[in-house]
Order: C-alpha cells, then structure tokens, then sequence
C-alpha cells in the first residue's frame, strides 16, 4: 500500500541523513536495513584492514577491508567487493549489513 512505500522511504532517508553524524555500521545501518525488510542483526561486526599481496617488485602493498561477524568461527559464507582504488566508503553500508548477517565480506 501506499503508507508503507512511504515509511520505507522515511527509514531511507534517515539512514542518509543519520549516516555522517554515526558514521557506517552506526544506527544509520538500521535504518537502511529496516528500509528493506532485512530481519535484525544477528552479530555486531569487526572490521580490519589486511594486507593481501604485495605487487611492483614488493614495493607497494595491496590492501584490503575485511567485515566479519563478530565472535564468528569456522567457515563463513563469502562475498567479495571489489571497488576502484579510492573509491571510499560508497559500499560500506552493504558490507555491514551483510557481516551482521553471517558473511564474511571482504
């Protein structure tokens, strides 16, 4: 129906609006999620950088960002992401939401 097209809206536009005052995995991620009929969270996430190969005669190192559910052991379903070098943080709201939910993202 039409209310909830747009309550589904207002959950995304405060998750913009919320995003640069908490930050990624912040209450903005909540919203996003709820915006999109996602089942809650089942895991806090930790994020690291890792290094992952080293390239130009071992000179420059790439790295990578790694989300993972928090306390998660053994075997994690996996995506991968890749995004072009400086690209930022455009995609980090998506690598939250799919860690809290089990995956590992790297």
């Amino acid at each position: 129906d039409c209310w909830s097209i747009v309550r589904d809206n207002i959950w995304l536009l405060l998750s913009l609006i919320l995003g640069p005052i908490f930050g990624v995995c912040g209450i903005e991620r909540r919203c996003y999620a709820r915006a999109l009929h996602l089942e809650p969270p089942l895991a806090y996430v930790d994020i690291s950088h890792i290094d992952t190969a080293t390239v130009n005669g071992g000179k420059d190192t790439l790295r990578a960002t790694l989300w993972l559910p928090r306390g998660a052991t053994g075997p994690l379903p996996t995506v991968i992401v890749r995004n072009p070098y400086g690209g930022g943080d455009r995609v980090e709201w998506g690598q939250c939401v799919l860690a809290e939910r089990g995956f590992a993202v790297l």
